[in-house]
């Protein structure tokens, strides 16, 4: 009964091959193929992706490149510019600096051997899971290393996708597990030899991060165990939607965060440039400041100042005022908020100059108060502009 159908019409029995029924000559369409999705178009052979995400991580080395002004070594400021795992930068809140790192390496060696693996363990992963459960897996491996590069690492910046790498090679030796037979026996092996290697060669091999690696090691065992390999459960129309929506979670994940990267650098780049600019801005804040304090001194508490003191006080402040407003590059945010109240400390004491030289009732202090909200601002725009300068 397998080989026949029968016939809805006149339920006549005839070879699955026709598509007429030869009793009643009635015509059935065939069944129409699934569609590919979109990943299937993208990649439509197990390995596809795989050299898609050395493409892209390749790609990002020759900005790196481009920025640092050399292929063979790396300028350590454009990677933290472009998203290196940097701790006191995570712990600030740069969270998508636990995704980036697995795009960025270090020198031709570094990149040159993490693509080569990447080569030969993608494409299992990718036969083995599939193309949504490959993205998915890659994301968190990379993030598992993060996440244990920055609590247990004490290197001052992390790059590399050795991470997510070793996180494939965990993936692997689960799947292996969980198959058994003789391949799935062979695979672990492979897996857990590859595993000892890398253990080694990160212990005799200085400045290596063994803890992006031993998480993403861990990492990789345990989603292995929690998400199915193809084959392992009934692939149904739900779970399909599902990994196809965790895939594209995760093309959003690492696009959003090369996206800010992007920007990232723009940023700091943006500020090298006016770098002068802000060293002049520097300068004329604290004379201002520091010239507030010499008038200060020589104001008496109470009562009129003399003709002579007045006149240079005054113009003390306004040379002041006037290096302020040439000084300024407008760079907005706390800066300006610095320049504003720095100004308006100015227009205070002078204010004060003013009416202590006709002898009246001397302002309250409020101009020491503007310029401590004034030096606050510009300590802030410091602290999140140039601490990595």
């Amino acid at each position: 009964m397998g080989t026949t159908r029968i016939c809805p019409r006149c339920s006549g029995h005839f070879d699955v091959a026709n598509w007429i029924c030869p009793h009643c000559g009635a015509e059935f369409s065939p069944p129409r193929p699934a569609r590919p999705s979109l990943l299937q178009k993208v990649a439509p052979y197990p390995g596809a992706l795989t050299k898609i995400v050395i493409g892209v991580t390749v790609a990002a080395y020759l900005v790196q490149g481009a920025l640092s002004g050399s292929l063979f070594s790396m300028n350590a400021s454009v990677l933290i510019d472009m998203g290196a795992l940097v701790r006191p930068l995570v712990k600030e809140g740069e969270y998508w600096r636990l995704v980036t790192p697995m795009f960025l390496h270090g020198g031709l060696l570094h990149i040159g051997f993490n693509m080569l693996a990447l080569f030969q363990l993608g494409p299992l992963v990718e036969q083995a899971f599939g193309r949504g459960r490959f993205l998915v897996l890659y994301l968190l491996c990379g993030i598992t290393g993060s996440l244990a590069s920055y609590l247990f690492s004490p290197a001052g910046l992390s790059v590399g996708a050795s991470g997510a790498i070793c996180g494939f090679i965990g993936v692997m030796a689960a799947w292996g597990k969980r198959r058994g037979g003789h391949i799935g026996e062979t695979i672990r092996r492979v897996m857990i030899r590859w595993a000892i290697f890398i253990l080694i060669f990160g212990l005799l091999v200085p400045n290596i991060d063994n803890a992006a690696h031993a998480g993403g090691f861990a990492g990789g065992l345990a989603l292995a165990f929690l998400i199915s390999p193809k084959g392992f459960k009934p692939e149904t129309a739900l779970r399909r939607r599902i990994w196809s929506a965790a895939a594209v979670g995760a093309i959003l994940v690492f696009v959003g965060c090369g996206a800010v990267a992007g920007m990232n650098v723009a940023h700091e780049r943006k500020l090298r440039d006016m770098q002068p600019d802000l060293n002049r801005l520097d300068q004329a804040l604290r004379g201002a400041w520091n010239d507030m304090d010499r008038v200060r001194a020589v104001l008496p508490d109470t009562g009129p100042v003399s003709e002579k003191t007045r006149v240079a006080a005054g113009n003390v402040l306004g040379l002041a005022e006037q290096r302020l407003v040439e000084a300024d590059p407008e760079l907005g945010g706390d800066a300006d908020r610095a320049v504003e109240l720095t100004r308006r400390a100015l227009a205070v004491l002078r204010a004060r100059v003013e009416t202590q030289g006709t002898n009246s009732p001397a302002p309250s202090g409020s101009d020491v108060d503007l310029e401590r909200q004034a030096r606050r601002a510009w300590k802030a725009f410091e602290k999140e502009h140039r601490r990595r300068m």
